[in-house]
């Protein structure tokens, strides 16, 4: 992406390029920020450690902070950054704030320390449809102390292709079978390559998450814990996760060993005296 991270240093109402926020302080801090597995991987070091050695703070509740952002009606993501680098409150419990993004409060009660740590960089994200032109995101005095944030994102989500998972048909296989790789996940469309995840399965079993197919062999004590309710995940290369779709379907695993004979009959022959008693 060309989209540069445009600058918001200026304290009190500021309108910007497309957008504008009614109130708040900016500051800049020099410290050093942990970085947290939400941050995605096109953040690069060196935008991590500007983006959050500065921020904005409100300190009063009338106004409350909010951007408005002039957008086409559309669907977004809306990807906010924050840290909690004040040395003065950075116990749990000593910051918490509420996020509303077009009227909806979609984050209650936010302690940053809380959820992630003292002087952690992260990022939430929150789908939005938009359907006035303006796309309006407040950070909400709550319970205590000042709202804050490190930057905005906001990425079109564009029409994408619905993923179709066909069902799959209950299984049922006998301990120690060989799944050999045709029985498959069928899955079609999405955006770019699809990848596939499952929970549930008979020990022994693996899904591949680049074909969806089935391989292994079924452990000797898999019976034990039969049948298996396994749930099967697909999702695209899109870095959305709104358009997972899930499948679930019975997996029956039975040890022939374990049945109790009751009649065997020697249809049209003699008598023949059972040897595996």
């Amino acid at each position: 992406s060309d989209i540069d991270w445009e600058s918001n240093n200026t304290s009190g109402a500021y309108t910007g390029t497309n957008y504008a926020v009614n109130t708040g302080n900016a500051y800049a801090h020099n410290v050093n920020i942990t970085r947290h597995s939400s941050i995605p991987d096109y953040i690069d070091n060196a935008t991590f450690n500007t983006i959050f050695n500065t921020e904005r703070y409100d300190v009063s509740a009338a106004p409350e902070m909010e951007f408005n952002f002039n957008v086409d009606n559309a669907d977004y993501m809306v990807n906010i950054f924050f840290s909690n680098t004040y040395n003065g409150i950075d116990g749990e419990g000593e910051r918490i704030f509420d996020i509303a993004i077009e009227g909806n409060t979609v984050q209650s009660n936010l302690d940053l320390v809380a959820q992630y740590g003292h002087r952690v960089g992260v990022m939430l994200s929150f789908p939005v449809t938009v359907d006035d032109n303006v796309l309006n995101i407040e950070f909400l005095h709550s319970v205590i102390e000042n709202p804050l944030l490190n930057a905005i994102e906001i990425r079109l989500i564009a029409n994408e292709e619905p993923i179709e998972v066909e069902l799959i048909a209950t299984q049922n296989n006998n301990v120690n079978d060989i799944i050999d790789g045709t029985l498959n996940v069928v899955a079609s469309g999405g955006d770019g390559n699809l990848v596939y995840t499952a929970s549930g399965l008979p020990n022994g079993i693996t899904l591949d998450s680049a074909t969806g197919t089935f391989n292994g062999t079924i452990a000797s004590d898999a019976d034990t814990n039969s049948p298996y309710t396994v749930t099967v995940t697909v999702d695209d290369s899109d870095n959305y996760s709104n358009d997972v779709t899930t499948i679930s379907f019975e997996w029956n695993i039975v040890n022939p060993d374990s049945f109790v004979p009751l009649y065997r009959i020697n249809a049209g022959g003699p008598l023949i005296t059972a040897t595996d008693s």
